[in-house]
């Protein structure tokens, strides 16, 4: 699983228990990101610029704060094997450690075309994109279909268009995708094939900046099926 939203309280371990936060200086929000790995720091730093200055990009402003925490290994308590996750009732993104994370890495038709640490990258910015979106976003906006609609859109969106293009093919992930098409049963079964869908919809007639826009103001709605997971 690529990342997800946990709605409780989470007790994990730092993965550098007496690392001060360091605050981020190329953004102007404040951003703090507890580890003491200089490449941790780097990239959340990196991201969460690259996903505020996409959402600016589409209408979508934020100025609020944010905290990063990175974890030693989160797999047991998560019971997945995933990356990284957004607390909501925490408001915190909490991320495996660079050493965890490339443990569980496993190739795909994008994931093998691109160096690991942008996609290491990448899951900040589809945590930071959580984050902003439970911060701003409409009653609407924050439900999980939603969240991830969102937060796929941006963090694929710093992929090359080729090499998303040969996972969308190797998905057979069809042209013309609608919103209407999407569910968290699907996400649930493969969240690579969900992301792959976002992909196709947000880069097609019905999708870009004007979706997002829309889905975080509440202005559209997906449907979320109550029997969803």
């Amino acid at each position: 699983m690529f990342a997800a939203l946990l709605t409780t309280h989470s007790h994990f371990a730092l993965s550098h228990e007496n690392a001060d936060p360091y605050s981020c200086s190329n953004v102007q929000n404040d951003v703090e990101v507890w580890s003491g790995d200089a490449l941790e720091i780097a990239v959340s730093c990196e991201g969460v610029e690259t996903a505020i200055s996409f959402l600016q990009q589409c209408g979508v402003d934020y100025d609020g704060s944010l905290a990063i925490h990175f974890e030693r290994d989160m797999r047991d308590e998560c019971g997945v094997d995933t990356y990284g996750i957004y607390v909501i009732s925490d408001k915190l993104i909490r991320i495996n450690s660079y050493p965890t994370c490339r443990s569980v890495f496993t190739k795909s038709k994008l994931t093998g075309r691109i160096p690991f640490d942008e996609f290491f990258e990448s899951i900040v910015v589809h945590e930071v994109t959580h984050a902003v979106v439970d911060a701003i976003g409409a009653e609407s906006a924050k439900k999980p279909l939603t969240q991830e609609y969102i937060a796929y859109a941006v963090q694929y969106s710093m992929f090359e268009p080729a090499d998303v293009s040969a996972l969308t093919d190797d998905l057979l992930i069809k042209d013309h995708v609608a919103l209407s098409d999407f569910s968290m049963s699907i996400y649930a079964l493969s969240a690579e094939k969900f992301a792959a869908m976002v992909s196709s919809h947000f880069n097609g007639p019905d999708g870009g900046c004007k979706t997002i826009r829309d889905l975080v103001s509440g202005d559209r709605q997906m449907r979320e099926s109550v029997h969803q997971e």
